[in-house]
């Protein structure tokens, strides 16, 4: 894996950071939608071209994890505001986020090897469909869809505790053979 950080692939990580500002300030609901579709693209297509360009790396990793959560924060909350979106619905849409960034922060001196997760993957596809129908309404189906992003983000800490637990099996092995 590379080290750098100034590859194709990172700029079209980071180019999500100027579309999630223009989300803010776009009022018309056209450009949402164009705008959150090309965020959308950019995720996908993103750690596609690190591992086909061979530039993917831990860095690129976080530096895609990031950018991910501070879409997520920009796009919300103008859908948030839009209708008459209940509180509760906040600490819901971002739980997975919050979690991930302590975990992220206690483990940050072991230096962790970061890889996307087939979990995180749905619960960031369920934000983007929340998002979505926070910006059509009406307000019922963000709901409905904000109970499957909760169901989503239980399995994502599901998968993530049985990930943690297996690894610490494998590395307290490995260890006990030396």
């Amino acid at each position: 894996m590379k080290s750098s950080v100034f590859t194709l692939a990172n700029a079209l990580t980071l180019s999500r950071l100027p579309l999630g500002i223009l989300l803010v300030f776009a009022f018309s609901t056209p450009w949402r939608y164009a705008i959150l579709a090309a965020a959308v693209v950019t995720d996908v297509f993103d750690g596609r071209l690190a591992r086909r360009a061979k530039t993917a790396s831990n860095v690129g990793a976080m530096l895609d994890a990031g950018v991910d959560k501070a879409f997520t924060a920009l796009a919300f909350f103008p859908a948030y505001f839009t209708w008459d979106t209940p509180v509760f619905l906040v600490p819901l849409f971002f739980m997975r986020d919050i979690i991930s960034a302590c975990c992220g922060l206690a483990l940050y001196k072991r230096r962790p090897h970061v890889k996307a997760r087939w979990s995180g993957k749905l619960v960031t596809t369920l934000q983007f469909i929340v998002i979505i129908f926070l910006m059509i309404g009406p307000l019922s189906y963000a709901l409905h869809w904000g109970t499957l992003l909760l169901a989503g983000t239980i399995l994502w800490m599901l998968d993530h505790l049985l990930h943690f637990h297996r690894s610490r099996r494998v590395v307290g092995h490995h260890s006990s053979r030396h």
